[in-house]
């Protein structure tokens, strides 16, 4: 099987059903849908399976609600395609998404491919977000050098370009947002990489790193194959039911508490790259304690 997309769902009736016909109606037909209902309290379960009873493309995989990180797990253990890709249920693809990076990964013979992304607004409108460079790239140490440390955070030097009043996010950073990619299902299995399921946030940022250091070839393609919605179905309310279980009330803490395990695993080769963010980090605390004190 050429692919199989995870999607993650959690009260998303108004919306699974779009984001799913996105992906039968492109041209690709090899590929599989593992749709993971994460407990839904509404009519999502439902829906599911009057799209599959018409649809043999989607298989339905149930757990317990246990947050969008435990549900795209259990995703990846079911599938079987050579591409595993993600997607949100409050967001859709164009129809070309799974052909055109998956033709682009093996033409590359790269480990993944990556896309810009568009922002679907309220009233209907697409606003595109580029790529910041094109990633076609023969070897890990180019990846590394390239890619990687602009989803692994901030260097020292942007805290003083930002204190100094530059823009550090819109020039440099690139989304962690794992939709935008599809990665070799082989990669991911060989070396266990799966999604932190301590955190309520970042949790895509981090398992794209970790595949990131693994990687040996990238490719990107140029068209915005994505489409994110940015509203309360979904994803959205998925990492709103995560917070309420206890989480880090600052989820960028917990997400650097997570790089920093990984980057003890690397033996500190990520330490350079985030090193900036631990003191945003820190500065944010700083303020918030002031901000209690007053």
């Amino acid at each position: 099987m050429k692919a199989s997309v995870v999607i993650p769902c959690f009260d998303c009736e108004s919306t699974i059903a779009d984001c799913i016909a996105s992906f039968t109606a492109g041209d690709l037909r090899d590929f599989e849908i593992v749709a993971v209902d994460d407990g839904s309290t509404d009519s999502t379960p439902a829906v599911l399976e009057k799209i599959a009873s018409s649809e043999p493309r989607l298989r339905i995989v149930r757990i317990p609600h246990s947050g969008q990180s435990a549900a795209r797990n259990a995703g990846i253990r079911a599938a079987h395609g050579d591409w595993l890709a993600f997607a949100d249920a409050d967001d859709t693809v164009e129809p070309g998404f799974l052909s055109a990076m998956t033709a682009a990964a093996e033409a590359a013979r790269a480990d993944f491919a990556i896309c810009p992304f568009s922002v679907r607004r309220a009233d209907g409108s697409l606003e595109t977000a580029p790529l910041k460079d094109s990633y076609n790239l023969s070897c890990g140490a180019q990846i590394r050098r390239r890619f990687l440390p602009r989803v692994a955070g901030y260097p020292l030097s942007a805290v003083f370009a930002r204190l100094a009043g530059r823009d550090v996010t819109t020039r440099f950073r690139e989304p962690g947002y794992v939709w935008r990619c599809v990665y070799s299902r082989s990669i991911v299995e060989r070396y266990n990489i799966r999604f932190d399921e301590s955190l309520s946030m970042h949790e895509d940022a981090l398992f794209v790193i970790e595949f990131t250091l693994r990687a040996r070839r990238m490719v990107s393609v140029d068209a915005p194959l994505y489409i994110y919605f940015p509203g309360e179905d979904g994803a959205a309310a998925t990492a709103r039911r995560n917070a309420s279980r206890g989480d880090s009330p600052r989820p960028g803490e917990a997400f650097l508490r997570a790089l920093r395990s990984l980057d003890r695993r690397w033996k500190g080769k990520l330490r350079p790259l985030y090193a900036g963010s631990a003191v945003f980090n820190a500065l944010l605390g700083f303020r918030e304690a002031l901000r209690r004190r007053r």
